[in-house]
């Protein structure tokens, strides 16, 4: 599943943000200094930032693997 929008965790403070507000690069930056959580309810999993070349240049975040060892469904059409 793609998302548009992602709690951002650091530093023990968690923000809700929307992807188009920010450049990829301000993104990459971030999830280097942070790390991005699922915006579902009684969600959360892990996001890893994916940019996507083709599309006009689509930047998204993906559902990750857990530190169990967990899949989640990760959308393939890419």
């Amino acid at each position: 599943m793609k998302y548009e929008e992602a709690y951002y965790v650091q530093a023990d403070e968690k923000t809700k943000i929307e992807v188009s507000n920010y450049t990829q690069q301000q993104l990459e930056k971030m999830e280097q200094e942070g790390e991005f959580h699922c915006p579902g309810e009684n969600c959360d999993a892990k996001l890893c930032l994916v940019h996507h070349s083709k599309n006009g240049g689509r930047t998204y975040f993906l559902k990750a693997v857990d530190d169990n060892n967990k899949v989640y469904p990760l959308s393939r059409t890419l």
